[in-house]
């Protein structure tokens, strides 16, 4: 859609505000700014224009024609500044079209119109002078960085009608906030080079008064925040004024928000910095705004140079006030698109928004604090109403609310035992669901943190369609031995940075895994082993386990000790976990500190199957199936079998039963002792394997 402001449409617009100073009296000498002295400063600070007119017969109508004359140069000179960073912008983004394509010379033509139109809405300090031949000339100042602001700020809506980069708009817009800040400081520093160099002091020189105290009586309090920096050479003093005033607004941040997080406070204000996570809440060199070096100074005696770092408050106020304004109402329909993607189900969607949302709100809150730090004293109060309702506090209880109801859930991975550094073999896997039908919620960052839960999230995963998110452990977990906790939650700041979680609570689901070493984990076996006339006599799965498991390095601890600390008779392996923990509680606290005890608790019962008349006699056919679990009892969690191994072993022979059943007893142990020593080999590492 071509849209196209004219020169008089924008004037028209612009005549909402006039002089904001009286018609001043005749004067001989003609200002400094009439003459366009300091023109290079200008040129970095403010887009500054001066317009004349008279002399004529009426006073009034005379100084009615230099406005006019002004702002119509004031508009021609933004909007020839926009298209000056549009074109630079293209020029310096290769993937994006040339500035001299047909699309984007529109979308050029529109958002100069824009950007023109709202920045002369504004209420902008002129200057008025008159000469004594009755010519009056009228001068308009607007910052710089409140023209980008402006520019940043119409953007989006001039792509709504002219959209030269298709899908990658909202790229393009920060792109090109970023590039027009970037100007700014470019500007700056090829101001300070174009000022003529000071002249070198001689040794005996006393200093100006502003490097002794630290101020300028140009820049007086109230309309700025001055600091002073020294260095060994100027870049080295510059960023130490820089540093200096950015610590100086911190600490009075830091002041502030700590009053207003007083009970005895009761403003919206005050509610949203309730739920401000305070240790976030910094002001470095980046945050400063309308800043720049006021006076320099080197002193060659000592080597030292001197920087006057001043913030304009006035300046800075306008850009504040805007950016406040900005992201409270981007909060405001952020939350309501999340409010509604609720409704709707859309729980991914409805998160996304909601996590935008509370950045937007803390973002408004935070230029909100540093406004009232910054600004004059007079325009404090108005800052202090510019969030109206307790934008960050309602935000968040949106959020909380929705995520109520989330779950994450478990499914697959849990209760893993490896060796010391080794990873986990199984994947580890969870669901992620909302809602009151458990409808799976796709597209959402779930993170796993070792331990309780807390910090930055080791590994990631996005759930897919199904809601499902997976991680194979690449790296180990510990190198000791010991057993503990991975919790899988929510990843809510990996989706959104800038979202701020103080407050929230975020569901999340807790994997359990043990890590044991051979060197410190002592076996106690407890097998049952039985035939159909009663216990069995010889023990072959006893005597053939108990022999490989030394054989292979495993700490075994004798019968002897295991039953003298033993609580209890008549274990099988379906026997409740705890009463078999329980039974073995003597026996693990008398094996020491740091030493870890697994009970093997087995059974193994041959029974006859079936006799068969042959020619060579009665053929007995013999059945020995055996089962064995290991327990260890500092696993986290309920569930503390962490194998079982299970199985048949068979025997037949010729008119002999015991044969039969010895043969079946041994192919039992033989199958049972490979299963067992390939299982705990897997979990416990190869011999000498460091705990």
């Amino acid at each position: 859609m071509r849209r196209t402001l004219t020169l008089c449409t924008i004037l028209s617009v612009a005549a909402c505000f006039g002089c904001q100073a009286i018609l001043p009296q005749p004067t001989a000498r003609k200002p400094d700014w009439v003459e366009g002295a300091g023109a290079a400063e200008e040129r970095g600070r403010f887009i500054s224009v001066v317009g004349a007119a008279g002399p004529g017969p009426q006073e009034d109508e005379t100084r009615r024609d230099a406005e006019r004359a002004t702002r119509e140069r004031l508009a021609t000179a933004v909007s020839d500044y926009t298209r000056e960073m549009v074109a630079a912008f293209l020029e310096a983004q290769d993937e994006y079209p040339p500035p001299s394509s047909p699309l984007c010379q529109e979308f050029t033509a529109v958002l100069a119109a824009e950007t023109t139109g709202g920045i002369l809405r504004e209420s902008i300090k002129q200057a008025v002078w008159q000469a004594r031949d009755g010519e009056v000339h009228v001068r308009c100042r607007v910052p710089v960085a409140v023209v980008n602001a402006e520019i940043g700020r119409k953007m989006p809506y001039s792509l709504g009608h002219v959209n030269p980069f298709g899908a990658e708009a909202e790229e393009a817009t920060a792109r090109m906030r970023s590039f027009l800040e970037a100007q700014i400081e470019e500007r700056l520093q090829t101001v300070a080079q174009e000022r003529p160099a000071e002249p070198t002091a001689p040794p005996d020189d006393r200093p100006p008064a502003w490097v002794e105290v630290g101020r300028h009586e140009d820049y007086p309090a109230d309309e700025f925040l001055s600091t002073l920096g020294l260095g060994t050479d100027l870049a080295g003093a510059e960023r130490a004024a820089r540093s200096e005033l950015a610590a100086q607004v911190e600490a009075r941040l830091s002041r502030l928000a700590e009053r207003l997080s007083s009970t005895e406070l009761e403003s919206a204000l005050a509610e949203n910095v309730g739920w401000l996570d305070r240790r976030t809440l910094t002001f470095t060199e980046a945050d400063l705004v309308a800043t720049r070096v006021a006076e320099r100074r080197h002193d060659p005696t000592t080597e030292t140079h001197y920087v006057l770092a001043v913030l304009d408050r006035t300046t800075a106020a306008l850009i504040y006030r805007r950016n406040i304004r900005e992201a409270r109402d981007r909060s405001g329909d952020l939350d309501a698109s999340a409010r509604n993607q609720q409704k709707a189900e859309n729980y991914g969607a409805s998160l996304r928004d909601y996590l935008d949302a509370v950045a937007a709100a803390r973002e408004a809150v935070e230029c909100q604090l540093r406004a009232m730090v910054i600004v004059r004293d007079e325009s404090r109060a108005e800052f202090e109403r510019l969030v109206a309702e307790p934008l960050l506090a309602q935000v968040k209880e949106n959020l909380q609310s929705l995520l109520g109801s989330f779950r994450v859930e478990k499914a697959g991975g849990d209760g893993q035992w490896m060796p010391p550094g080794v990873p986990p073999k199984e994947p580890l896997q969870a669901r992620v669901t909302a809602g009151d039908g458990n409808r799976p919620v796709a597209h959402v960052s779930v993170g796993l943190v070792e331990g309780i839960g807390a910090g930055e999230p080791a590994v990631r995963a996005v759930t897919d369609a199904d809601g499902m998110a997976q991680w194979q452990l690449r790296e180990p977990l510990l190198a000791a031995g010991r057993a503990s906790t991975i919790v899988a939650a929510l990843d809510l700041a990996g989706m959104v940075p800038e979202a701020d979680l103080y407050r929230l609570i975020v569901p999340g689901t807790a994997f359990h895994y043990v890590l044991r070493s051979r060197e410190n984990s002592h076996l106690a076996l407890y097998l049952r082993e039985e035939t159909e006339s009663g216990p069995a006599a010889t023990r072959p799965l006893t005597t053939a386990l108990r022999a490989a498991l030394s054989e292979e390095g495993f700490n075994l601890l004798e019968d002897e000790e295991v039953l003298k600390h033993l609580k209890a008779e008549a274990l099988t392996p379906e026997a409740p976990e705890a009463d078999v923990l329980d039974a073995f509680s003597e026996l693990h606290e008398s094996i020491g500190p740091g030493e870890f005890l697994l009970v093997v608790v087995g059974q193994a019962r041959a029974h006859l199957v079936e006799m068969v008349e042959t020619d060579q006699g009665q053929l007995y056919f013999v059945h020995c199936p055996f089962k064995m679990t290991v327990l260890d009892g500092a696993l986290p969690g309920e569930q503390k079998t962490v194998l079982t191994v299970s199985g048949t072993g068979t025997g037949a022979y010729v008119d002999n039963q015991l044969e039969a059943t010895r043969r079946a007893q041994a192919d039992a142990a033989a199958q049972a002792v490979s299963r067992l020593l390939s299982e705990l080999g897997q979990k416990l590492g190869p011999p000498g394997a460091a705990p």
